[in-house]
């Protein structure tokens, strides 16, 4: 997000401001009290006064904007909890398996780890 505003004021202005550390956190501060103020509104908008240099700092910012910068971190986030998710299914697969069998956790962990079962059956059985 800081970075999109920081764009954003180079090539509105011409000017720098990542060497101006008052600037940058002026700018965090905004950036923070838009990004929560996003979660009750669907636009928020950064106004600082004498920003840099003297001159002042206005933009809006909407929920959509904010979705599409932030993108990267929601995607990752998705895989990351498909692949605990998944992970844990497997788990649940594991602890039933050898609750029924018997047989070694070794033989569990060494067979197919993509057998899929009726989870549903699963979750019953656990429950």
């Amino acid at each position: 997000m800081m970075d999109h505003f920081i764009k954003l004021y180079k090539k509105k202005k011409g000017k720098d401001i990542r060497g101006n550390n008052r600037a940058v956190q002026k700018l965090r501060r905004e950036v923070e009290k838009a990004k929560r103020a996003l979660s009750s509104q669907h636009q928020s908008r950064i106004e600082i006064e004498s920003f840099f240099e003297g001159e002042d700092f206005s933009e809006t910012l909407t929920r959509a904007k904010f979705e599409e910068l932030n993108m990267v971190i929601i995607i990752t986030f998705l895989s990351c909890h498909a692949i605990m998710t998944t992970q844990l299914l497997l788990i649940i697969r594991l602890y039933v398996e050898y609750d029924n069998t018997g047989c070694s956790m070794f033989e569990l962990f060494t067979s197919d780890p993509f057998y899929l079962c009726d989870y549903d059956s699963v979750l019953s059985y656990i429950v």
